[in-house]
């Protein structure tokens, strides 16, 4: 889409902290515009890096601000604040780790992805764990 290749980067989310209740210690969100917030799991939190910010900054850049697509879509191209093209709702870009590990943030292990692509792309993943946390594996 020729309209990804004018937004602008400062249209992103930036990660910020604030305290758990849970344990006080400090929970990273990923900031997602108009003041939603993205909480990082509490058992999952150690797993990403200090620089999160800066990934997720360098990974909505080089996408300039669009879906990155999957396999089953290749050319999403949602644009990130916009209507999505096929499904309607507001396009919220997150940062997809292509082998579920938040340890490698490689940019190549890194896609921006809609909502659509997202859940599509996770979806036996999170069969898998939820079995798994209910003990159904």
């Amino acid at each position: 889409d020729p309209a990804c290749k004018f937004l602008s980067v400062v249209q992103i989310g930036l990660v910020r902290h604030v305290r758990s209740d849970e344990d006080s210690s400090v929970v990273p969100r990923v900031r997602m515009g108009r003041g939603r917030v993205m909480p990082i799991l509490p058992e999952n939190r150690g797993r990403y890096p200090s620089n999160w910010e800066e990934i997720r900054v360098d990974v909505l850049s080089r996408a300039n601000d669009c879906c990155e697509g999957i396999d089953e879509y290749p050319i999403c191209g949602a644009v990130n604040g916009h209507l999505h093209p096929e499904t309607g709702s507001k396009v919220q870009l997150m940062i997809a780790h292509m082998d579920h590990t938040p340890e490698n943030c490689d940019l190549m292990n890194l896609k921006a992805l809609c909502q659509r692509c997202h859940n599509h792309y996770d979806r036996d993943h999170r069969r898998e764990t939820r079995s798994k946390r209910h003990g159904k594996a």
